[in-house]
């Protein structure tokens, strides 16, 4: 899944607490094919350097664990596992899988961690700028499958109980790393922080002086303030392919198997980054009945949806707490 990149600009004035005795430092990062950076307010260098190891020490490790990139990761090694067979993973991975596994059944498959043989079916389609017949695509639909994925908590064991199954878990890792390195942040005893990979985002405690980080949405006039909160935006705004007239994203449908035709950006802020990046990717392909009860006013979760490039989103009831005004303050 693509991410949309976003702009740390200024620092929400509102409600503003007495100056503390700490120093903002960042630090930047390379992991899962992308840039981080982490910014946290520290009494001294020290203190701020070794959390952001820390932190980046756990992106390295989720990346290592669950890249389907690379045939040497955890991930990419159950792809020769037979179906039914027990197959016992470090905790790191299977925490990763059952958080996944989670997301799936709350969005009712619309994103799926199981559909990794669809995912590589249209990447190679990208690259060879042909579609795949509906056969090779039935094919591959036909080892999805979030209920075919057993996970075994006393052994730490994986069960694919689908033959021909490979996990992807594309559209979640980051928001997964991130809420991980915001506590290995915490574990240094420092709670103002902000950490970015890809687009996606982890907010801790808000930095000294304000109410919230600020954050504006690329591409768009947009702000949001953030505090103790993550956020993805999904899209196809930049690696999807043409053929024949037809655009087609890089976002697969897990319920179809098929390229997103339909143009859509969606923003998610959840409770957790991987929360946000689940539910990004599954508002791509959702219909409007999903997104009122995804993001309904008693939802935690709220969401912004642009469909067809144009100039009018969608709002969820809850995003006017999160968005601000030209003159800095939250809107009613």
């Amino acid at each position: 899944m693509r991410h949309l990149g976003w702009l740390l600009l200024i620092l929400c004035a509102c409600r503003a607490t007495p100056s503390e005795s700490a120093q903002r430092y960042r630090f930047e990062h390379v992991a899962m094919g992308t840039s981080w950076s982490l910014v946290v307010h520290a009494p001294d260098a020290a203190r701020a350097e070794r959390a952001a190891k820390a932190a980046f020490r756990v992106v390295d490790e989720v990346d290592e664990a669950a890249n389907d990139y690379d045939a040497a990761s955890e991930l990419s090694r159950l792809v020769g596992t037979s179906a039914g067979d027990a197959r016992s993973v470090s905790p790191l991975l299977f925490e990763l899988l059952v958080e996944a596994r989670a997301f799936a059944e709350l969005t009712d498959g619309a994103f799926d961690p199981t559909c990794g043989r669809t995912t590589k079916l249209w990447r190679r389609a990208r690259r060879q700028a042909e579609l795949p017949s509906d056969a090779r695509i039935e094919a591959a639909l036909a080892t999805c499958g979030y209920d075919a994925l057993e996970l075994d908590a006393a052994h730490h064991a994986v069960r694919l109980r689908r033959e021909g199954m490979q996990l992807d878990l594309g559209g979640v890792a980051k928001g997964q790393a991130l809420d991980r390195a915001l506590d290995a942040v915490r574990a240094e005893g420092l709670e103002r922080v902000l950490i970015e990979g890809g687009g996606d985002l982890r907010a801790g405690a808000a930095p000294p002086g304000a109410a919230a980080w600020i954050v504006a949405l690329e591409g768009s006039r947009a702000r949001v303030a953030l505090v103790d909160a993550g956020m993805a935006t999904s899209g196809d705004a930049y690696r999807g392919f043409e053929l024949d007239g037809v655009t087609y994203s890089h976002l697969i449908d897990p319920r179809t198997g098929r390229a997103v035709t339909d143009r859509r950006t969606v923003t998610v802020i959840a409770p957790t980054a991987a929360e946000a990046d689940a539910f990004a990717s599954a508002a791509c392909v959702a219909s409007s009945p999903r997104l009122d009860a995804w993001f309904g006013p008693d939802s935690e979760r709220s969401a912004r949806v642009v469909t067809g490039g144009t100039n009018d989103p969608w709002l969820s009831p809850r995003w006017s707490e999160h968005r601000i005004a030209d003159d800095g303050t939250s809107l009613p």
